[in-house]
This record gives C-alpha cells, sequence and structure tokens, in this order.
C-alpha cells in the first residue's frame, strides 16, 4: 500500500521533474515567440524554416496572432486572474501554482502587458474595421467559432488590464455577442431539420462554419465543443449586455450542442467495440468537454471511466490520438483533420471541469494521469529546432507532416497551452496525492459559526472578511495596532487582490488559549476561498518518533507542493522551542533534533510563496526567536479575548432581546471567549447569567501569566524577550476596559502601569520595565 515516505521519495520526485521539463519547455516556447514576431506588421508568422534572417512581411493570419497571444497570456498566468470564464478554451484556470519566480520573470520581461497589447490592438482594429463580419481565417471563413472565441477573450483581457477603455470596445463586443447568439439561434433552427437521413452532427457544423468556395465543413465535434466553451463564457460574464430573450437562445442551443454531444459520444463508445472505421477516439474527448462545458454534473463517473478506459485502449498501440474525423474537406479529397495535441487539451480541460477545484478524493485527474504523462513522452520526442541566423528556436509541427526543419506557429501555439494545462494538473495530482497520504485534516473553504449574516454565493472576498471582521474582532479599545482582523487584511488579504500587491505569506497568531485562532485561520480560508490544512504534532509523530525528521521533511514537501490554501500549525511549539531556555533542555532528545530542521523548513516554505500558513501558538515568548525573524514569519499577531464592547455584542446577539442587561453581561465576562458566553445563554437568563458569567473562570487572566515570568524554580526572568510582557499588559489593560476605563481618558495609562506593576513581588527588571511603557505608548 502506497504511503507518504514511499510516495515522496519516487512518484512525487518523478512528478516534480516532469513539472521542471514542462517549465524549461514553456521557457524555450515563449522564446521562440518572442524572436519570431514580426513588429513591422505586429503579427507572427505561419510558419518558420531554417534561414539567415527572421523573415519580416512573411504570410500572416489573425488566426495564427490570435492563438500565440491566447497562449502567451496562459503562460505569464493571467487567465486564471480574470473574472470570467475563458471563451477559447475549455481549461478552468485557477492560478494556484504560480510559476517560480525565475520563470514568471522571464515570461514577464519578454512579453509585457504593454508589448502583448501591440499585437492585440491591431486585432481590435481589424475586427472592428468591416461591419459585416468581425473575424477572416483564410481556412476556416468568417466568424468561426475558435476566432469568436479568441477575439472575446483578447478583447476582454485588453479592457481587464486597462490597456483600453470598454467604452471604446463596447460596439464590438456587442458585435461579437449578437454573432454568437445568431449562430445559436441557427443552431437550434438546425437541429429542427434534422431527419434519419440527415445526421445531426452534419448540419450543425455546417451552421457553425461558414462554407468557402470549394471547401465543405465536416462534422468533428471539435468546432462544437468550442463553440460550447464560447457560449459558457458568455452566460459567466454578467458584464456584457444580453437580454433575456438572447440568453434563452443561447440555453436553447446548449441543449441542442449538449443532446448532440451525448449521442455522439455514446455513438463512438459503441464503434470502439466493433471493427468500424468510423470510430473515432478523439470524438470521445471533444464530446465529454463539451458535455461538461455544458453541464458540468451531467456526466457521471461512470460514463467519464469508460471514455478514459477506451482513450487508454486506443494509446496501447500508440502513444497519440489521431483524429479520423475531419473538420475540412474538399471533393477533391482535400481533407483538414485536427492535430492530437487539441484533442489531449481537451482531455485535460475535462480533468479540470470533472474534478472542479479542490478535488482530493477519488479524482479523475490522478487517475488517469498517466495517459497525459505518455502522450508528453512522445509529444516531446517530436519538437523541432529550427536555426535562423545563430538562433535555435524550438517549436513543433502538424503530426500530419513530417519535417524536421519546420516551426508551425500555430500548433507550437496549441502545445504550449498543453504545457500550462499539463503543468496545472500535474502538479495539483502531487499535491492531492501527498496530502491524501499526510491525512493531514482538511477542509474545504466555509464559513465559520460564529459569523451569522448571510452572503450570497458569490460575494467577494472583501465583503466576506468584512463580514468576519464585524463579527470577530475582538478588541478595538486598544487602537488599531492590536485589531487583528484589521492587520490582516492590510497585509494578507487586500495585497492578493491586486495585481501589483506584496501579499504577506506567514503570521505567528498568539495569545491566550479559547481566543479563536482556528477560527482566524478558517475566517482567511472562507475569505480567500482557499482550503484549509491543520498540522498538528500528531502528523509529526505519525509514523513513530524515530521517523520524526523523515516525517518533517516529507511534510513540508508536502505543504510546498500544495495549491493555494491556508496552513494551520495548530500547536507545535515543542518543535520550535528556544534553544537557550530550559523548556527546550527539559523536552525528548528527538524533539530537540528537530527545532533547528524547522528553521530552514518554515523559511522554504515561506520563500516558495505557494501557501499562506499560520503558526498558532499560547507561549510565543517559548518559540526560538530564529523562527520569529523575518523571512520566516512575517507579522506577529496578538489575538487577546474579547473586549468589553465586544462582549456587549456577544451578549446581545447569545440572549433574546430584554432577557439580560447586556451592558451588566459585558462588565461581568471579562477574558471570557464566546463560546463561554455561549453555554451560559443556554441555561441562564438574566440576573442568574450574570451571576454565571461573574462566577465563570475564564481559560487565561492577567493572574495566570505570573508563573509565565519565572523559570522553573522561581527565580525571576530578565529578559523581556523570554517573557510575555506585551501580551500580559494587553491583559490587564482589558481588565482596566472592563471597569470602565478608556483609552485616552485620564487615568488609563496610569492604571493599566499600576496594575500591572501590583502583581509583582519586587521591582521589574529594567527591560522588562521598557516594554510596559512602550506598549502604553502604542495605545495611545
Amino acid at each position: 500500500m502506497l504511503d507518504l515516505r514511499t510516495y515522496m521519495s519516487s512518484g512525487f520526485i518523478e512528478d516534480s521533474l516532469i513539472v521542471n521539463d514542462l517549465e524549461q519547455q514553456i521557457r524555450q516556447v515563449a522564446r521562440t515567440f518572442d524572436k519570431s514576431f514580426d513588429p513591422t506588421v505586429n503579427r507572427w508568422p505561419y510558419e518558420l524554416r531554417p534561414s539567415e534572417k527572421y523573415p519580416l512581411g512573411a504570410k500572416t493570419s489573425q488566426t495564427t496572432s490570435s492563438m500565440i497571444l491566447s497562449s502567451i497570456i496562459g503562460m505569464r498566468e493571467q487567465w486564471g486572474k480574470m473574472p470570467w470564464r475563458r471563451a477559447s478554451s475549455g481549461m478552468v484556470y485557477f492560478f494556484d501554482f504560480p510559476f517560480p519566480d525565475g520563470t514568471a520573470d522571464e515570461l514577464k520581461s519578454s512579453f509585457t502587458d504593454t508589448r502583448i497589447f501591440q499585437p492585440v490592438q491591431t486585432l481590435i482594429t481589424e475586427w472592428s474595421a468591416n461591419p459585416s463580419y468581425i473575424t477572416e481565417s483564410t481556412t476556416f471563413g468568417r466568424d468561426d467559432p475558435m476566432s469568436l472565441g479568441w477575439s472575446l477573450d483578447l478583447v476582454r483581457w485588453a479592457v481587464h488590464h486597462g490597456m483600453v477603455e470598454r467604452t471604446k470596445v463596447a460596439p464590438l463586443l456587442t458585435r461579437i455577442v449578437r454573432c454568437c447568439v445568431e449562430r445559436s439561434a441557427k443552431l437550434v433552427g438546425a437541429a429542427g431539420r434534422k431527419s434519419s437521413k440527415d445526421p445531426l452532427q452534419q448540419s450543425l457544423c455546417e451552421t457553425l462554419l461558414p462554407r468557402l468556395k470549394g471547401r465543405k465543413a465536416g462534422d468533428s465535434s471539435y468546432l462544437l465543443a468550442r463553440f460550447s466553451a464560447v457560449l459558457s463564457s458568455l452566460a459567466n460574464d454578467a458584464t456584457l449586455e444580453i437580454n433575456d430573450s438572447e440568453r434563452a437562445t443561447i440555453e436553447r442551443s446548449t441543449e441542442v450542442l449538449l443532446d448532440r454531444f451525448e449521442t455522439r459520444l455514446h455513438d463512438h463508445l459503441s464503434f470502439s467495440e466493433i471493427v468500424d472505421s468510423r470510430f473515432d477516439p478523439t470524438e470521445l474527448a471533444f464530446c465529454l468537454e463539451g458535455m461538461l462545458l455544458i453541464r458540468p454534473h451531467y456526466v457521471g463517473r461512470t460514463v467519464f471511466n469508460r471514455v478514459m478506459q477506451v482513450l487508454r485502449s486506443v494509446q496501447d498501440k500508440g502513444a497519440s490520438w489521431r483524429s479520423e474525423t475531419p473538420m475540412l474537406y474538399r471533393d477533391n479529397g482535400d481533407v483538414l483533420f485536427t492535430v492530437s495535441v487539441e484533442a489531449v487539451n481537451a482531455i485535460l480541460a475535462s480533468f479540470a471541469l470533472f474534478d472542479r477545484r479542490w478535488s482530493q478524493h477519488d479524482s479523475v485527474g490522478s487517475e488517469y494521469m498517466d495517459l497525459i504523462k505518455r502522450y508528453w513522452s512522445w509529444l516531446k520526442a517530436r519538437k523541432a529546432i529550427v536555426q535562423i541566423g545563430n538562433e535555435h528556436l524550438e517549436g513543433w509541427h502538424s503530426e500530419h507532416v513530417n519535417d524536421p526543419n519546420l516551426v508551425h506557429l500555430w500548433e507550437t501555439s496549441q502545445v504550449a497551452e498543453f504545457l500550462v494545462n499539463f503543468r496545472d494538473q500535474l502538479k495539483r495530482h502531487a499535491a492531492r496525492t501527498s496530502l491524501k497520504l499526510a491525512a493531514c485534516s482538511y477542509k474545504l473553504p466555509t464559513k465559520p459559526e460564529a459569523i451569522e449574516v448571510k452572503l450570497p454565493d458569490k460575494a467577494t472576498p472583501k465583503e466576506r472578511w468584512d463580514a468576519a471582521r464585524e463579527a470577530l474582532e475582538p478588541v478595538t479599545c486598544l487602537g488599531e495596532r492590536y485589531e487583528v482582523y484589521r492587520s490582516i487584511w492590510t497585509r494578507f488579504i487586500e495585497p492578493r487582490l491586486r495585481q501589483d500587491g506584496d501579499p504577506a505569506y506567514s503570521m505567528l497568531l498568539y495569545g491566550p488559549p479559547g481566543t479563536g485562532k482556528t477560527t482566524v485561520a478558517s475566517s482567511l480560508s472562507w475569505s480567500l476561498d482557499y482550503p484549509l490544512v491543520t498540522v498538528t504534532v500528531s502528523d509529526f509523530l505519525a509514523d513513530g518518533h524515530v521517523a520524526i525528521e523523515a516525517r518533517a521533511k516529507d511534510l513540508f514537501r508536502m505543504l510546498q507542493a500544495q495549491p493555494r490554501m491556508v496552513i494551520l500549525f495548530d500547536e507545535i511549539d515543542q518543535f520550535m522551542l528556544d534553544r537557550d531556555s530550559e523548556y527546550f533542555r527539559d523536552q525528548e532528545t528527538v524533539f530537540q533534533f528537530l527545532t533547528p530542521g524547522m528553521l530552514t523548513k518554515l523559511a522554504d516554505l515561506r520563500a516558495s510563496k505557494s501557501v499562506l500558513f499560520v503558526v498558532a501558538t499560547n507561549y510565543a515568548e517559548r518559540i526560538d526567536a530564529a523562527i520569529k525573524r523575518q523571512g520566516r514569519i512575517d507579522q506577529h499577531l496578538l489575538l487577546l479575548p474579547a473586549d468589553k464592547e465586544r462582549r456587549k455584542k456577544f451578549a446581545d446577539r447569545l440572549w433574546k432581546s430584554g432577557t439580560i442587561d447586556v451592558d451588566a453581561a459585558a462588565a461581568n465576562s471579562a477574558f471570557l471567549s464566546h463560546s463561554d458566553m455561549k453555554s451560559i445563554s443556554k441555561r441562564a437568563a438574566g440576573a442568574d447569567a450574570i451571576k454565571e458569567l461573574s462566577a465563570a473562570v475564564a481559560a487565561a487572566t492577567p493572574d495566570t501569566y505570573m508563573l509565565r515570568f519565572q523559570k522553573k524554580d522561581g527565580s525571576a526572568i530578565t529578559d523581556n524577550g523570554r517573557v510575555p510582557v506585551v501580551e500580559y499588559a494587553a491583559m490587564v489593560a482589558l481588565q482596566v476596559d472592563a471597569a470602565g476605563g478608556t483609552r485616552g481618558a485620564l487615568g488609563w495609562e496610569n492604571d493599566i502601569r499600576s496594575k500591572a506593576i501590583d502583581r509583582f513581588p519586587s521591582k521589574l527588571p529594567p527591560k522588562v520595565d521598557e516594554a510596559l511603557t512602550n506598549f502604553i505608548t502604542s495605545t495611545r
């Protein structure tokens, strides 16, 4: 049976090497696109052949440039940041696995937004020029479904990145929408004309692909799948002006397409069982993608498995899947087929659509990843290298030709899509496999129970965090510096919502027990829509004390492999103790050996920028100072019990109106948690509840901190870095707050100082006294 140690030392390494290979190839493809761009016409040529210099003025097309631009934006990882679903691909992008800094920087420097916009602007001008059509292709005619998808995506990309004002391209967007609606209406009409002598698929493809002189539309499902992606994107984009009648037309056409895909898919599953020349494995790939684009929950696991099993049986005879169904043909026998990489991109899209974003168990992507790995081995061997001057440019040409001195840039753009998509799915497979084997607690983004407000399903991160802050911010009486939820918004959430944001990735969340550290992590998970993984001491000890270092190494490698998520290290203090403290010296030797390694592991996790992690502890002063430094921990946040104003709100929510004096409840519940008050509210009200609140024993009070200022032998600790001065002083301030004190009022600072000092039998050590003074000053 596969375990974490075995996978991390074998399969994980293999997958990581493939990912490195893919990233290297992505850089090479980007270089080819960089060097082959023709600035004289703001386009790319169809193909590259060996020559002394770049062929400026070579034959170009809207289609080739649109394909390349779309793939470049994919390599720049920008599709996942768009607020709408992509129209030119069925792939679902989440931007969960950013490229390493070196790759990302290289791609950004080669293709800045401004440089990408230059050819996009040229295309927008051409698409806007003729009132009778939008796109034009010498191969596919005018306004074919693929070109409509690219045009819709590229125009919206330019608007989203501020390269063009929406008002200037609004007429073009409206024309694209109207064209799609008109095609949708014709699809519905074509479906109504079907008969036993007129196969449905033929009439639908002819509807989407106007005939050219001497050329006819075939019945490839690829054309219909691409149009399904366009319709899905239209339905997903609330910024487009589409009226109710048009939406109804789009909906009817998707039903027609769904019926076509389902019928065609089952036909080819049947054909695969017999020796029938009509069987085409790529039709299975395109039909499956089309069905999932239209209705993601419509395809059951049984059907999905059957399709993949048939594709695997075909791959047993050859690594790729070749099309048998033409897109276009001429009466003289000239035929145009899809290429295999388009079918494989459809398979990868189906993985993403079926598994959705956070699938961990029973994933089709993981189960059938071997098909894509084998295809990549075949595809990589077909790479062509063309020398132009002193440059060696890498790319691919159509598998229907065999010319080692030829690179088709349109084919290379589809391979680029594959490289990005395969990398995403392979990293997702490695992440889910390692996390499943690690058996750490894993929770999907869920609204914490303490947040009672109802928000729409598509609420923004800001709306969610505002709701969390309104319900949960524990302390406002000490000033903004001690408002934890405010600080988290500023450093961790808001920067992630900006393209140029520089977010923090790690925090030390400390404070007395019962203050809601887990709830903070859950709120972060819910607001950002990231899963929450909790790592505890037991996760490190799962393989026993002897194997704890190997287990820790595997756990951190697993965590670095994860997509964007929140990781909560919950009270793992014993692995991070101050190496000069008596707590470190008194613990088991095996834990002492682990602490130095935690420095590197946390630094590497922080440097990976792959996850956001929270180190939660009740005893921050006992953690090694090196672990708490910048480079490992970005921000230290003190989470305190609720102040009087917050407890007043708790009481107002927990007791029915008029059943308790909320002011008295707040005054008599100092240091109690929300759960403490909730428990009392279930059994008492009025004066009885006030008595219970006053008598309840809090998990922490200023008095409970006094032992933390002493060594185990009772002597005082004089180093303020190893005693919880700020935390203790803040608890005293909350005591003053409960007694009616107000920050900034006369006596506020003196009350805190006197109450803090009174508990000490002798004069405070100078460093401790200085820290107390600094805290009091910070509340001004």
